[in-house]
């Protein structure tokens, strides 16, 4: 194989945290007769945790200041709940499990603390699949930047040209692509019909996919099959 790693995103990627967190948010503007529209989330999605502040969204919007700590626990709760019946994306668990066993190395680049990752994947048993994790804890700038991407590869121990991010959202794919890998992605439910770098292959879906074709695509292999 060309490629001697896969290097994947977490949010939006593996689980589609991004859209619990949404709905959450959603329905606490809606509890209070406002709408959030998902265009005033395309900032927040793959980005920082501070990207965007709903709670200053929200006060605004009503023009005064809101209990910041009471809605939190509460959002919170339901958020948790949410994600508690967020599944694995679709073709996740058997792409790494295959890449695995063709000797491909697996890391992941996550705007995400190492708990919320941590805690998100301990019902899969899928973090031990992983040789690293790289997120913000580690002291680097959040994607857009490309730092992330530049750790994880270093970690493994290959250069960027040998290795492939799997991505969801514009600003992961830009982030991987600025470090200079190849970049797969598979938008979530909040980032379907968004424009993604030049460069980047856009699939549906990885379900059925194994890691020889996804690195056949990449390669200019197969292209159409994956269209």
């Amino acid at each position: 194989m060309p490629y001697k790693a896969l290097v994947f995103d977490y949010d939006g990627t593996i689980v589609d945290t991004e859209r619990a967190v949404f709905i959450s948010w959603q329905e606490l503007f809606r509890e209070h007769g406002l709408e959030l529209p998902l265009s005033d989330w395309d900032d927040a999605v793959g980005a920082a945790a501070d990207a965007v502040d709903p709670y200053a969204m929200l006060a605004q919007r009503l023009g005064q200041p809101v209990d910041r700590l009471a809605l939190e626990v509460r959002r919170r709760a339901h958020e948790k709940k949410l994600l508690g019946n967020e599944p694995l994306r679709p073709g996740v668990a058997a792409l790494i499990q295959d890449a695995k066993a063709q000797g491909l190395l697996l890391g992941m680049a996550s705007n995400s603390s190492y708990r919320w990752i941590e805690e998100g994947l301990a019902p899969y048993g899928l973090l031990e699949q992983f040789d690293t994790v790289c997120t913000p804890d580690d002291g680097v700038p959040p994607k857009p930047d490309p730092a992330l991407y530049r750790l994880a590869v270093e970690r493994l121990g290959v250069a960027p040209s040998e290795a492939v991010a799997i991505e969801d959202s514009p600003h992961g794919a830009a982030a991987a692509r600025a470090a200079g890998l190849a970049c797969v992605v598979v938008p979530s439910a909040l980032t379907k019909g968004r424009a993604f770098p030049e460069g980047c292959i856009v699939i549906d879906t990885l379900e059925g996919m194994s890691a020889r074709r996804l690195i056949a695509a990449v390669s200019g292999h197969l292209k159409e099959d994956l269209s």
